[in-house]
């Protein structure tokens, strides 16, 4: 695993990864075909996945740290800001809840 999170840092393309880890796993022989398909297929499905959140979540540290020297707001706290002025309509007040049976 750390090998194919290593590669998948470098740029790798999946398909790439599955043909490394395929070659450098002589263990996997010992399995039957298709259990050696699925788990590299899970293997590099998961590290990807990892790999994309820590890729995301450094995107959104360093956006956070550049709007910060220069003043600006997050994207966090703009949809805060934004959600709290929505226009309010006073002329029409929402109705009242009606019973769920028709009164008699």
């Amino acid at each position: 695993r750390f090998l194919a999170e290593r590669l998948a840092r470098l740029g790798y393309s999946r398909g790439q990864l599955r043909r490394v880890l395929a070659q450098a796993s002589p263990g996997l022989m010992a399995y039957q075909p298709s259990q050696r398909v699925s788990y590299i297929n899970q293997l590099v499905n998961r590290v990807y996945r990892t790999v994309e959140q820590q890729r995301i979540q450094r995107q959104e540290e360093s956006a956070d740290i550049k709007g910060k020297a220069s003043g600006r707001k997050s994207f966090k706290e703009k949809t805060a800001t934004q959600q709290s002025k929505l226009p309010v309509n006073d002329n029409n007040p929402p109705e009242p809840p009606r019973p769920p049976f028709p009164a008699r």
